[in-house]
């Protein structure tokens, strides 16, 4: 049965539908090359910005920024109270209430490259704990993905083991976090870095593997995990989009209430994202830019709202060659 495709709204052409720019943020401090806004994340009036090769506490250590919307203003800028040089803080963040989590991909906690993770109170920009993986080792990229809601966070590891893993921590008391479980892939296979990308939303986590071959070479998927019990997580469902070679399937993924998106960078080529009914694992529409091209990049990033999706495709050319839009989906019917 083919899918129902959703009309988009680009956000590289502004027009009547789509709200205007309110304002542009930038770091106080910011050099060259610090890759601020490599990773973005807001909860409430709150954002948090990365900027992994900032150099503050050595080349490409790197750092985050708070910013209030309500004042546009900077709040803090955090550091990791150990950090160190190609560290890569910032690489990835999120937020919910008032605790952010930071990772830093390339941390040595645990050996080279083993990778760490950070919560900080957004409130007062001090850092509360550090998270590493209890059987971290070297090369594992633990704090390539993180994600938060509640009382739970995720951080994904997508070289650990070979294959990637993701880890589930209980911050019901951030300062004494807890890791409580280790998700895996059901079929998983060595380089499909599993944990590439993770989102989590109320009882439901879902974490990507791109560079998974379960159809065809780098197809890529996604896995649906029940975490009602955290501590005992049960995958709910595999998902895969059309299992074209190099789709790279799970490149981003994101989840809300009982609706999951999932990009697939190199879907069709110039990429496509799908939605999914998380309760079931079935996949309910499939998105695709209104003006795609070849090597778009779309779902790149992907980012859900109650009825609102929206999907990055950096490489999209919205204003020139390569200048990369956004598009906005109204989901409110997805079939």
């Amino acid at each position: 049965m083919k899918l129902p495709l959703i009309p988009a709204l680009s956000l590289a052409l502004l027009s009547p539908l789509v709200s205007a720019q309110e304002s542009k943020l930038l770091a106080s401090d910011g050099s060259a090359y610090d890759r601020f806004g490599e990773s973005v994340a807001f909860s409430g009036t709150t954002v948090i910005v990365g900027a992994k090769s900032d150099d503050d506490n050595g080349v490409d250590s790197g750092s985050a920024y708070l910013f209030d919307t309500a004042s546009e203003t900077q709040i803090a800028k955090l550091l990791a109270s150990d950090g160190a040089g190609n560290d890569n803080f910032g690489c990835s963040v999120a937020i919910s209430g008032t605790t952010a989590i930071i990772g830093a991909s390339r941390g040595d906690g645990n050996g080279a490259d083993s990778g760490s993770a950070y919560l900080f109170d957004t409130t007062t920009g001090t850092q509360i704990a550090k998270l590493t993986a209890s059987d971290g080792a070297g090369g594992s990229n633990f704090g390539y993905s993180v994600a938060i809601s509640g009382t739970l966070a995720i951080v994904g590891a997508s070289l650990d083991d070979s294959n990637g893993s993701a880890y589930i921590f209980d911050i019901s008391n951030p300062n004494t976090p807890l890791e409580i479980a280790k998700l895996g892939a059901s079929d998983g296979t060595g380089g499909a870095e599993f944990g590439w990308s993770v989102a989590i939303s109320g009882t439901t986590a879902i974490v990507g593997a791109p560079f998974a071959s379960p159809s065809d070479l780098f197809s890529g998927s996604a896995y649906l995990f029940d975490i009602s019990n955290p501590s005992a997580p049960t995958e709910i469902a595999m998902l895969e989009g059309d299992g074209g070679w190099a789709d790279q399937f799970g490149w981003s993924v994101a989840v809300n209430g009982t609706t999951a998106i999932v990009g697939a960078v190199q879907g069709s080529l110039g990429g496509s994202a799908y939605l999914f009914d998380t309760t079931t694992g079935t996949q309910t529409a499939q998105l695709i830019a209104s003006d795609d091209h070849f090597d778009d990049y779309f779902g790149v990033s992907v980012a859900i709202s109650d009825t609102t999706v929206i999907v990055g495709a950096y490489s999209g050319d919205g204003n020139v060659t390569d200048s990369g839009s956004a598009y906005i989906f109204d989901i409110s019917d997805p079939n």
